[in-house]
């Protein structure tokens, strides 16, 4: 079970980054590092100038896609193989805290995602199709509802069934290690 009011609902992405923006959000929630060190550590992680959270922002939505398609694999692979190996803080600090597991095809495993986030003090990352795009967004359970956490808004909404938010495609459970 999560506590919903320790989810950060403040945060608002200023340009394509809802896949690490995600990501931050279940960190943000175990370590309490602001989740603009995401976007800050992900450029140091690359290799990337910036000034401002804001200029890490716009260089990691920039270098991501080409990231993910130079490496022929989904968006949440980078970002799990940062939670995994990065040598950066904010990633260093989330991996002592919890632990990430893939999924490619969501829809297949849906009844047991909603059993872990019902079960565990974890969050979903999930990839779905709202239109003709792709967009991530997070998702948890505060022991009565789904509640799912969009970055581009500010608020966390509820929802029944994961099914209900449109077409799955890949996801990363997080769970808090044991």
């Amino acid at each position: 079970m999560i506590e919903v009011d320790k989810v950060n609902s403040l945060f608002i992405q200023n340009c394509g980054s809802c896949v690490l923006s995600s990501y931050a959000i279940v960190s943000n929630y175990f370590t309490n590092i602001p989740i603009e060190g995401f976007f800050e550590d992900y450029c140091r992680h690359f290799g990337l100038s910036f000034n401002t959270w804001q200029e890490a922002e716009l260089a990691y939505a920039q270098h991501f896609d080409q990231e993910w398609r130079k490496r022929a694999c989904r968006g949440y692979e980078v970002i799990l193989d940062l939670h995994q190996n990065s040598t950066q803080r904010a990633f260093e600090q989330s991996r002592k805290i919890f632990s990430g597991r893939f999924y490619l095809d969501s829809a297949v495993v849906v009844s047991g995602l909603q059993n872990c986030l019902r079960n565990e003090e974890s969050f979903l990352n999930i990839t779905y199709e709202p239109g003709i795009n792709y967009h991530s967004i997070t998702i948890f359970y505060d022991g009565n509802n789904f509640r799912y956490r969009d970055t581009n808004t500010t608020s966390i909404g509820t929802i029944g069934l994961l099914s209900q938010i449109g077409r799955l495609r890949d996801s990363v459970l997080y769970a808090r290690s044991r």
